[in-house]
């Protein structure tokens, strides 16, 4: 049995009601509040991941699911992704289900990246930069460049092009088009 599928089955034993009994939600912050007592829970990391879990009836549960399911009435049926890329930022106007794909299009830097920026790496031995991205699940060579500035706005358009609903392309194209430069 997958870790997925064991998660999902372990998720479906609380309800929304029953959530909505033990906790209020603060708009503000978003975190749940403990009724009990009147305390914020989930809302520091426990987890090496950067995640928040929350502990009920002897079971961890992911924050921002819980916060899903108090303000959806349903479980996720899919990923919960963080629009601002915030594991943290658990305000329910930050959280989309998303599917495994549209997901990792949504992901910071890796941190083993080198130039700064997502999908442009150097060349030692071309002395360039190139540009990768993600797309059907295979990697796609963009072009090599001179300089980071040309290749950083190569990642940006190739962003746009091939990940048009991430929400970093909408970011992306918010910003060029506000620096003059057409994305189309």
């Amino acid at each position: 049995m997958t870790t997925n599928k064991v998660y999902k089955t372990m998720l479906n034993d609380i309800t929304q009601a029953e959530l909505k009994d033990m906790f209020d939600y603060d708009v503000e912050n978003g975190w749940l509040i403990r009724k009990r007592d009147n305390k914020p829970v989930g809302h520091k990391p426990n987890t090496t991941n950067g995640y928040s879990h929350i502990g009920i009836n002897g079971k961890n549960y992911r924050t921002h699911r819980l916060i899903w399911l108090w303000h959806k009435g349903t479980w996720p049926s899919k990923f919960i992704d963080h629009i601002d890329q915030d594991r943290m930022n658990n305000r329910i106007e930050n959280l989309r289900e998303a599917d495994a794909k549209t997901n990792q299009h949504n992901q910071k830097i890796l941190k083993n990246n080198t130039s700064g920026f997502p999908g442009v790496s150097w060349i030692n031995r071309d002395k360039k930069y190139q540009v990768k991205i993600q797309t059907d699940g295979k990697t796609k060579v963009i072009g090599t460049y001179d300089n980071l500035e040309s290749a950083i706005l190569a990642a940006k358009i190739a962003k746009i092009k091939y990940h048009p609903t991430s929400p970093i392309s909408k970011k992306y194209i918010i910003e060029l088009t506000k620096d003059g430069i057409n994305v189309e």
